[in-house]
């Protein structure tokens, strides 16, 4: 995501799993709508990773991970979920992040 980004795991340390077969690696980026010109900014991406939450932030994004780690987001259950609690938290980004300033999208990850 740039020079200005920074990636955080969840748990932290190293979780190399191989993807199911049969699912598509994703991911959820979260940004907003600039302009016309230049359209959606993402200022956040998250994927899972062998059950780990991996957090890359862009230059804006920083406090929305912050907030992620602190503070959580609701999870589909309607009780509060951090990013160390994996898959659920995953789940539940998309479903946090959509109003017309901030939302989500979620991406099919082509490696």
């Amino acid at each position: 995501m740039g020079e200005s980004g920074k990636i955080i795991e969840f748990p932290r340390g190293n979780v190399e799993t191989p993807e199911a077969e049969g699912n598509e690696p994703k991911a959820i980026e979260i940004g907003r709508f600039v302009s016309d010109e230049e359209g959606f900014k993402v200022l956040v991406r998250c994927e899972m990773r062998g059950g780990a939450v991996l957090v890359e932030t862009a230059e804006g994004g920083e406090h929305l991970a912050k907030n992620f780690e602190e503070r959580g987001i609701t999870g589909l259950d309607n009780k509060t979920v951090f990013p160390k609690d994996g898959q659920k938290f995953f789940e539940a980004l998309s479903l946090n992040f959509r109003t017309p300033y901030c939302y989500a999208r979620e991406k099919i990850i082509n490696e």
